[in-house]
């Protein structure tokens, strides 16, 4: 990489080195760890404004299934799991546009993402060679 002086690893940075013959291997990833800014209450504003239109004369259940991506989790933080899953979903409106306020609400989740933390990984694996897969090599520092 040095030599054609090509960029290492991906995007955030992760990457995996593996040995000639393949029988060993370094992983190296990049996690981020997220929170929400106030944008979020927009999106949510937006998301209950569709809610109310789709729903007009129907089952309210739909509301049910919203909510459940904003609720909190033992520790009181919004689980950034659900609410990123909204943004795969593209609801259409009457005419099989993707509807803009939706649009709108999905935007703004995603101005909300802040990353406000990164830990970096570095794991090892060796090939088995009974199974041919590669396992992870366990380093107990402790036990040193």
């Amino acid at each position: 990489m040095e030599k054609y002086e090509a960029k290492v690893g991906g995007q955030k940075g992760n990457i995996t080195m593996s040995s000639y013959d393949g029988k060993r291997a370094v992983k190296i990833s990049v996690q981020e760890h997220i929170h929400f800014g106030p944008e979020l209450e927009a999106a949510k504003a937006l998301i209950d404004d569709c809610i109310e239109e789709w729903s007009e004369g129907g089952n309210q259940n739909i509301r049910a299934l919203v909510e459940h991506a904003f609720q909190v989790n033992k520790e009181g933080a919004i689980d950034t799991g659900r609410v990123l899953g909204l943004r795969g979903v593209n609801m259409k409106d009457k005419e099989g546009n993707v509807d803009p306020v939706w649009a709108r609400a999905m935007d703004a989740i995603a101005d909300a993402v802040k990353v406000k933390s990164t830990a970096s990984y570095v794991r090892f694996y060796e090939e088995n060679p009974n199974t041919g897969k590669l396992e992870t090599i366990s380093l107990d520092f402790a036990k040193v």
